[in-house]
């Protein structure tokens, strides 16, 4: 009998088998019809008097490789005031269908980190995904809270596009700075998936808000430890490091910000 694709490597046949069977776990999951009616049921953003209810305030949920659902609270969206720091992370595992969870907070002079909402999302390797996060966690807080809310400084961590943000983040020159950015922005151009959001970083982060990196925001946060923290006691203290089925799951997140919420407010 002959071996199928003789010429591909050991290791490349063991990753390929284990990706065509992420992915049958993940598209046999038939929740999407139940998915999008959960998300209805969230969608409208409660009073004010309601300060911790969860609510949703955008989703897309096609299938589970086209999958972005934000959940939040009133309260959380609300901890905004204390700084325009965004500190994003992914944290994995905690699916049995293998969906990934952003998880998004802010950050203070103190260096205390405050939830804002969690995202789970089909991957965390897309450019779409960190352009509607930019884009909608600014609307969202600003039309939460009555006032505008704007996004200086980004500490990120993990993902490819996350790693390269995170790199730039660190820097302590002004000229290098300026290099890392053409270099940055030659390197995602190379990629077509990154148009349109090499376009939006570029127009928002270098040229109009560009002073987010550690020379000119000195007194921020240089790193994402606190995020990293918050991720670990989401596997620890809510999924008890398992992989939960995404019903029990989104069941779990509900608890968790319920909970970020109230601590958030004292």
């Amino acid at each position: 009998m002959k071996a199928l694709h003789p010429v591909l490597s050991i290791n490349t046949k063991v990753m390929n088998v284990a990706r065509v069977q992420r992915q049958k776990d993940r598209s046999s999951v038939k929740f999407i019809q139940d998915l999008h009616q959960w998300c209805l049921l969230r969608q409208n953003v409660p009073p004010p008097n309601k300060q911790h209810d969860i609510f949703i305030p955008y989703y897309v949920a096609n299938d589970v490789n086209d999958l972005f659902i934000c959940l939040t609270t009133r309260q959380l969206l609300s901890v905004c005031k204390y700084s325009s720091v965004l500190a994003i992370d992914c944290t994995y595992k905690i699916t049995t269908n293998e969906l990934p969870l952003l998880v998004i907070e802010t950050s203070d002079y103190n260096r205390r980190f405050y939830p804002m909402s969690i995202c789970l999302i089909s991957t965390d390797e897309s450019a779409d995904t960190f352009h509607t996060l930019f884009r909608g966690i600014q609307q969202w807080a600003s039309v939460v809270n009555s006032h505008a809310y704007t996004i200086s400084l980004v500490l990120a961590d993990g993902a490819p596009v996350e790693q390269d943000i995170f790199s730039m983040q660190l820097i302590f020159d002004d000229k290098i700075f300026a290099i890392a950015s053409c270099l940055m922005l030659s390197k995602w151009s190379a990629d077509a998936e990154l148009n349109d959001f090499r376009q939006y970083f570029e127009q928002e982060w270098i040229l109009s808000l560009p002073y987010w990196y550690e020379e000119a925001a000195c007194l921020a946060p240089s790193t994402n430890n606190g995020l990293e923290s918050l991720n670990d006691r989401i596997k620890k203290d809510y999924t008890l490091r398992n992989r939960l089925p995404l019903s029990a799951f989104l069941k779990t997140a509900e608890r968790m910000l319920i909970d970020w919420s109230k601590d958030s407010k004292e």
